[in-house]
């Protein structure tokens, strides 16, 4: 009801405050941005993204299960 993300457990997920206002700035003044992230739950983490409004900023997604140095090569 107040907005929160939670997981299926029901417990509230977090993020570091400064980080909309950080993402805001930053598509602001014309960077593009890029989420890498090695994960199993692959439709959750993009739903995390939405859900925090934070997909709009990133341009480059590379979300999937596997080797970190894979996502940057």
């Amino acid at each position: 009801k107040d907005g929160s993300v939670v997981d299926t457990q029901g417990h509230k997920i977090r993020h570091y405050e400064q980080v909309p206002e950080i993402l805001k700035k930053l598509y602001e003044e014309g960077y593009e941005l890029g989420v890498a992230s090695r994960t199993s739950e692959i439709r959750g983490a993009f739903q995390l993204l939405n859900l925090f409004g934070w997909d709009k900023y990133f341009k480059y997604k590379e979300i999937y299960p596997g080797c970190k140095v894979t996502h940057f090569n």
